[in-house]
């Protein structure tokens, strides 16, 4: 009998089968039992399984691709790849241009959703290595230990790279005071009336400490019925509450012990003090000192949506409060914004008919006009 000659590729699904039998002993058994009972409809799946493993091997020739890249090892080769230092959020997006991330392994659902997470805590982690080929530059950002370049240099590369980031998240155009209507939005939705406090209309006599303000004040008024009103009043419960707001356009690890005690300090003698910011640094270290000082001293941090103001994001709530610090209030009434804000508020207080009072307030522009949504 004359042998049978094979084709290239039978003699590669051949050769296969001794490989597929060894990485997947409990298909190829199936096989072999649609085999025994002559399924040959249903045996000719063998072949084409083996076929796709062919296929696919191809294919990871053909792309270089080896299927089995670690994030380390992911980030270490976008860095390579780049003039700059980075941000991590910049590494995972120039990883998914250029198809690395289809190298990774099966990721968990936390890498699923966030990925760029994943990137920035392994990063932070190895980063603290001695053998580690990472930097972290003053900026926050990362590179590689090998890409030596002056300090003059290397600020330089950091100040680019910034911009880059900037720009993708669409704040480059952006000033601290296009903040303030995006957070009055945000707040008027939960019923807080704000006023902007402008820094320069503080005034304070010769020799004495010129007393840094909030950026933003705001107030909210507890409505109740009258009988509870006279209860509160009797008990002398407070049923008004004031805010301090200090803005900002990103919080990251070079600014953030400067931004956090200056919102500890201007903003402390409210009954809430808050953080705000367009761009939080995400990462567990960063995170872990943000709440660290959170619970030390109750500033509240939230995160502001620019696109839309009602998707913003409280990262760690204030402290409430009982009382107003009225030692450091008296140093802030040097400034006139503030002074006239107490004044209408006391107003208010006076009123009976509280929301009211603070509509015609803000008809009148003595509190910030949040935008209303049609």
């Amino acid at each position: 009998m004359n042998k049978k000659v094979l084709n290239s590729t039978q003699r590669r699904v051949l050769s296969k089968k001794s490989d597929f039998k060894r990485e997947y002993p409990y298909w190829y058994s199936f096989f072999i039992i649609l085999t025994y009972f002559k399924v040959r409809s249903l045996r000719r799946i063998e072949n084409q399984v083996i076929m796709l493993l062919i296929y696919l091997e191809n294919l990871k020739i053909k792309t270089n691709l080896d299927f089995n890249m670690t994030f380390l090892e992911l980030i270490e080769k976008v860095l390579q790849e780049s003039d700059t230092p980075l941000h991590h959020k910049q590494i995972w997006t120039k990883a998914v241009e250029k198809g690395y991330d289809k190298q990774l392994p099966a990721p968990t659902q936390g890498e699923r959703l966030t990925p760029w997470d994943t990137v920035s805590a392994q990063l932070y982690m190895n980063s603290k290595k001695e053998d580690s080929v990472f930097i972290k530059t003053a900026k926050g950002l990362f590179w590689l230990k090998s890409k030596n370049v002056s300090d003059e240099k290397l600020e330089q590369l950091e100040k680019k790279s910034e911009q880059e980031y900037d720009k993708s998240i669409g704040i480059e155009k952006i000033k601290e005071k296009d903040l303030h209507p995006i957070l009055t939005q945000y707040l008027y939705g939960n019923s807080i009336y704000t006023k902007t406090i402008n820094a320069n209309t503080t005034s304070s006599k010769s020799g004495e400490m010129k007393w840094g303000t909030p950026d933003m004040v705001g107030v909210s008024f507890s409505e109740f019925y009258p009988t509870l009103k006279k209860i509160c009043t009797q008990l002398d419960i407070n049923t008004v509450e004031f805010y301090a707001y200090e803005l900002k356009l990103k919080l990251n690890s070079p600014n953030l012990t400067e931004y956090f005690f200056q919102a500890v300090s201007n903003s402390s003698w409210a009954n809430e003090a808050w953080l705000v910011a367009l761009d939080i640094q995400e990462d567990p270290i960063f995170s872990a000192e943000l709440e660290r000082l959170n619970q030390s001293f109750g500033v509240g941090i939230l995160k502001l949506d620019i696109k839309n103001s009602d998707s913003s994001k409280v990262i760690y709530p204030a402290k409430k409060r009982s009382y107003l610090d009225l030692n450091t209030m008296n140093k802030l009434i040097n400034n006139k914004d503030f002074d006239i804000f107490l004044q209408d508020m006391s107003d208010v207080i006076d009123s009976d008919k509280k929301e009211k009072r603070l509509e015609e307030l803000v008809d009148l522009k003595r509190l910030d006009t949040p935008n209303i949504k049609e």
